[in-house]
């Protein structure tokens, strides 16, 4: 399993697109990474909408599979294939971030 790398690419992901203190938030920081998965992280200390503090939420909106991980840990219904998809989609949202940001440099 590649739960720890899953939990590592989201916070890659957040830092890519300059998401700072999200325990600041009134609730979760969610971003849709693209049209099939989206992300919930909780950085408060109390669960907030079936996400353990610490946490991250991660849902597949078109097979409906939802898993939790975090830096200790967790789980990804849809077991390494799912893991295999969320990881590419992450990998390629940070890529055009980066892209993104080149640009702006650039101009």
């Amino acid at each position: 399993m590649q739960v720890a790398e899953c939990f590592s690419k989201v916070a890659d992901l957040a830092h890519a697109l300059g998401v700072k203190h999200i325990n600041e938030l009134p609730g979760l920081w969610e971003h849709q990474v693209n049209d099939e998965w989206k992300v919930s992280a909780n950085g408060h200390d109390n669960t907030i909408e079936c996400c353990p503090p610490g946490s991250i939420k991660i849902e597949n909106l078109k097979y409906f599979c939802v898993g939790v991980v975090s830096a200790r840990g967790g789980c990804i219904m849809g077991g390494q294939e799912a893991e295999d998809s969320f990881i590419a989609a992450v990998d390629k949202a940070i890529a055009c971030v980066a892209s993104v940001n080149t640009d702006l440099v650039k101009e």
